[in-house]
């Protein structure tokens, strides 16, 4: 019998010295999701991870449903500061749709936002939920979000999971401020990218095919689709690629 041990997101980031955060040049700015189940292996919480990590400034902390502690019980919940960094707590949870979700002028003075939560797992809890709301608010603040999950825990029981990190010009990527657009090399309207490489069908075979039997190997992976261009990535940066001479199907 071969002993193993399983890493989550954040032991992985410290193992290879926050590498995944540190996309461009200068000390990055970094949001972070997370509440009182993200902590690294030897228990240290993420925000205290981040808050010290070389090469990245730990600007914002956003608490979801129960608060950053995970220990209030009310939609009640206002904005904070962590007493053992100092760093801001925006709370995310409300009971509103406005509250729920995170200011735009808040993310746009990020460079990238960690989500860092251990899901409950049942369907009345809202983490699930603000995730989503963090991936749409990140993609109009045209800055990156990094999310970090525990695929292999899930493999015994059959269910694979997977990201996909896609390039294509939408009515979302329209409202991208202009030098964020251009730094990200999207010069394509969502209008005029229809048949061209930045069409968003273009990112749909990828999607099909991890959906379908013939991936049922494939876990724990990050995959960028855009244009004609599918890659693998390992911690952002890619590992094979493979290209088309025009738009991807499910035969190629």
């Amino acid at each position: 019998m071969r002993n193993g041990s399983v890493k989550t997101g954040i032991d992985v980031l410290e193992a290879h010295g926050f590498d995944a955060l540190k996309v461009g040049e200068g000390k990055r700015k970094i949001g972070l999701v997370t509440n009182q189940t993200g902590v690294d292996a030897e228990g240290r919480r993420t925000i205290d991870v981040l808050a010290s990590a070389p090469g990245v400034s730990l600007e914002a902390i956003f608490s979801p449903e129960h608060g950053v502690t995970g220990a209030v019980d009310t939609t009640d919940i206002g904005n904070s500061k962590d007493a053992a960094t100092g760093t801001p707590v925006y709370s995310v949870y409300g009971a509103s749709d406005a509250a729920r979700r995170p200011s735009i002028d808040v993310l746009k003075g990020l460079d990238a936002v960690v989500f860092d939560i251990q899901d409950a797992g049942v369907r009345f809890y809202t983490y699930e939920t603000t995730l989503g709301y963090f991936l749409e608010a990140a993609a109009k603040a045209g800055i990156l979000g990094l999310t970090y999950s525990c695929a292999n825990s899930l493999a015994k029981y059959g269910i694979t999971c997977n990201a996909i990190m896609p390039g294509a010009a939408t009515r979302m990527t329209d409202t991208i401020p202009a030098n964020f657009a251009q730094q990200m090399g999207l010069s394509t309207s969502s209008e005029a990218a229809q048949t061209s490489p930045m069409d968003p069908n273009n990112v749909a075979p990828i999607v099909a095919y991890l959906a379908s039997d013939n991936a049922a190997h494939v876990n724990g992976q990050v995959f960028g689709a855009s244009g004609y261009r599918i890659a693998l990535y390992t911690h952002i940066v890619p590992e094979k690629v493979i290209y088309s001479q025009g738009p991807w199907d499910l035969g190629k």
